[in-house]
């Protein structure tokens, strides 16, 4: 199956959801849907959240989430979106 593991604003609450709702979950088929359009959703291949939003990996692998992501990306990649579409931040 899938070698790439993505991780939209560390996988927890995601921007714009209540906390304790189906609402981090089911923002995975609105990033899937709008991938398919955009092919927006950059992310970067990093050991954890935490560096990347530490920038710590700004030099690393990128790849991109959802729709057409290339069969060569290996690892985990992290990304930041907005509250609201369009969530993907380029």
């Amino acid at each position: 199956m899938g070698h790439a593991d993505f991780f939209p604003n560390g996988g927890f609450i995601q921007p714009g959801c209540p906390t304790n709702s189906g609402c981090s979950h089911s923002r995975s088929n609105q990033y899937y849907i709008e991938s398919i359009t955009s092919n927006a959703f950059r992310s970067k291949n990093c050991s954890s959240y935490g560096e990347f939003l530490a920038g710590n990996c700004d030099l690393n692998a990128e790849a991109f989430m959802g729709n057409g992501v290339s069969t060569d990306a290996r690892g985990n990649f992290y990304l930041q979106t907005n509250e609201e579409s369009p969530f993907a931040q380029g």
